[in-house]
């Protein structure tokens, strides 16, 4: 087992690409990073945030990065990395005074807060869908119970006491089928409220 873990090990490292690290800095701190697009949709969340380590391949020449920070110009550049070296990045932006601008920036990040709030919610969907398909299951169960009960009736056609306890038991297992089936649909109703209002947040 150790010989094979090994393998496994110097066989990715075999394979695996040399790489070289650009180490980038900004004022102000936490600017974000968007990597290879020019004009990033920054109503999604970055790539990275200052202070970054980007790990390139060694054959890589060049990277594009776009940085953006609330109420300042954002900056796209893009960067020689040197062959063979680590590198070191420090970017300064400008204040932003265009009222335009600024009121774009605060839009695209209203949009990124209700996406993320869009994903708490679709994430949030599994709890009442997973409890959903347990009560289902339940469901099936009671249900089972009670149609062997009712094969069990319908040999004996004389009232008993027997026969009594079964129609007991009968009318119990058909009443928890009853309010397990209520719970599915309720719950089910919950998970697709919060997948369909997470996914409509999305967009």
């Amino acid at each position: 087992m150790k010989l094979l873990v090994l393998l496994l090990i110097f066989t990715f490292y075999i394979h695996a690409e040399p790489i070289k690290t650009l180490h980038i800095s900004a004022w102000p701190s936490n600017t974000e990073i968007f990597l290879n697009s020019v004009q990033p949709d920054i109503s999604k969340n970055p790539d990275f945030t200052t202070p970054a380590k980007i790990h390139v391949p060694l054959s890589q020449e060049y990277i594009s990065l776009t940085f953006f920070q609330p109420y300042f110009k954002d900056s796209t550049i893009q960067v020689k990395i040197p062959e063979f070296q680590d590198s070191y990045l420090m970017v300064i932006l400008d204040k932003e005074s265009d009222p335009e601008e600024i009121h774009y920036q605060e839009r695209q990040l209203k949009k990124r807060k209700q996406r993320t709030i869009g994903k708490g919610m679709m994430f949030g969907s599994i709890l009442p869908f997973g409890i959903a398909g347990f009560t289902l299951l339940k469901n099936h169960l009671e249900n089972r119970e009670a149609e062997k009960i009712e094969e069990k009736l319908n040999e004996h056609k004389i009232f008993s006491e027997k026969t009594n306890s079964l129609k007991q038991d009968f009318k119990k297992h058909q009443d928890k089928s009853e309010n397990y089936q209520t719970a599915t649909y309720w719950l089910s109703s919950v998970g697709l409220a919060l997948l369909g209002i997470g996914f409509y947040l999305q967009f």
